[in-house]
């Protein structure tokens, strides 16, 4: 998947496929504060963490959350990120 330009299927190390991941969900949901920056570095590490542990394939669990992140930022969403955080709450279980 390709993000202007930043391509989460290229990336190779988990800390790499991180890397694309946080710059490409900035892009998709504009954080609006300090308090949407923290909660995207918290989930940011809740998916490698999980990923580390065997809960979530790396491959996979990055392009399904962004396409998460694509569905909350739809032009009816008043406040992306949180519609963002509630999506990850009922489909994967994250527990802010």
């Amino acid at each position: 998947m390709r993000i202007a330009g930043i391509d989460l299927a290229g990336a190779a190390t988990l800390q790499e496929k991180q890397f694309a991941f946080d710059k490409a969900l900035k892009i998709l949901i504009r954080p609006r504060n300090q308090s949407d920056r923290t909660s995207f570095r918290k989930i940011s590490r809740w998916l490698v963490e999980s990923c580390q542990v065997g809960r979530f394939d790396e491959n996979i669990i990055f392009r399904r959350v962004i396409d998460f992140a694509l569905e909350a930022s739809g032009p009816e969403s008043r406040n992306p990120a949180a519609v963002f955080t509630s999506i990850l709450k009922k489909e994967l279980g994250y527990m802010s």
